[in-house]
């Protein structure tokens, strides 16, 4: 095989394996974004709730009882909870660091240092 041809077949070869790891690594970033969505998406679901949480609990405030036994209240602390966890579920399953640098950068996200 003359020098050219060995070449081009090579050439040929890492464009194939060059485009086969580009697609791989473009459906993660699609899944990786898709998470971050969900993510932002359900954190205003909960901010939302905490909204009608801290309303509820105010127009108890002359009522003189516990707001956690009304039922209402109950009802939005419990769908709290479990946006609550259903948002750490997904933030637990972030990649390493070093596959976030790799992918691109994450400047200008507000990130929240570890509780």
């Amino acid at each position: 095989m003359d020098f050219w041809t060995r070449v081009k077949n090579d050439v040929g070869k890492g464009f194939a394996e060059g485009l086969s790891a580009l697609k791989v690594k473009a459906e993660h970033l699609t899944d990786e974004g898709k998470r971050k969505y969900r993510i932002f998406e359900l954190k205003g679901k909960a901010r939302s709730l905490m909204g009608e949480l801290g309303a509820a609990v105010y127009r108890l405030k002359d009522a003189g009882s516990n707001p956690l036994t009304d039922p209402d209240v109950a009802a939005l602390v419990t769908r709290v909870s479990r946006l609550e966890e259903e948002i750490k579920a997904l933030e637990a399953n972030e990649p390493p660091a070093d596959e976030v640098a790799e992918g691109g950068s994450d400047e200008g996200e507000d990130k929240e240092p570890p509780a």
